[in-house]
């Protein structure tokens, strides 16, 4: 992947636009096997922020990121991943799969402290030109400012980025 189309690279302004009209911390994640990675951030300027470091690895059972790659994968890959070794037993598989239809058809998904204390988010997918998905795009924060209510708010603005950034993607 050269320089010009990493979209860690590439989608930085936009991501960097979201994050000074919404004032959070804006992540960008792919997945990796089992795992989803956070392959760019771009930190809230407000003195109580979510830190996002670029490169940490976590599951893709729980967290709006994780739901939202998890959603938009194909079935055989969210079929495959369900019954892995990693993915945890305290999730009920019937209620995981409704979950995943929702956020399909609603475009977005939330967390509120649920991968994390005092931590809410919001993401939606980041579809290529052929409608696969790319890449999560997340915008967290302190569930101080983001409660359930704000988190949809954001959904759109989050989903009008990510259709302008996948435009982006080759």
């Amino acid at each position: 992947m050269s320089r010009s189309d990493d979209p860690a690279i590439l989608l930085l302004p936009a991501m960097e636009r979201l994050r000074d009209r919404l004032g959070e911390t804006v992540s960008l994640y792919l997945r990796d096997d089992s795992e989803r990675i956070r392959i760019q951030a771009v930190q809230s300027d407000q003195a109580i922020r979510r830190v996002a470091p670029v490169g940490v690895r976590l599951p893709l059972s729980v967290g709006a990121s994780s739901k939202v790659l998890m959603a938009f994968a194909t079935e055989e890959d969210r079929e495959e991943l369900m019954n892995g070794p990693e993915w945890p037993v305290f999730i009920d598989p019937v209620v995981y799969l409704a979950q995943m239809g929702d956020i399909r058809e609603n475009g977005y998904a939330t967390s509120y402290e649920e991968r994390e204390p005092g931590a809410a988010a919001v993401s939606v997918p980041i579809m290529d030109r052929r409608g696969n998905i790319a890449a999560a795009l997340s915008v967290s924060g302190p569930v101080s400012r983001l409660s359930q209510e704000t988190l949809h708010e954001y959904a759109p603005v989050l989903k009008e980025a990510a259709t302008q950034m996948g435009l982006m993607l080759s």
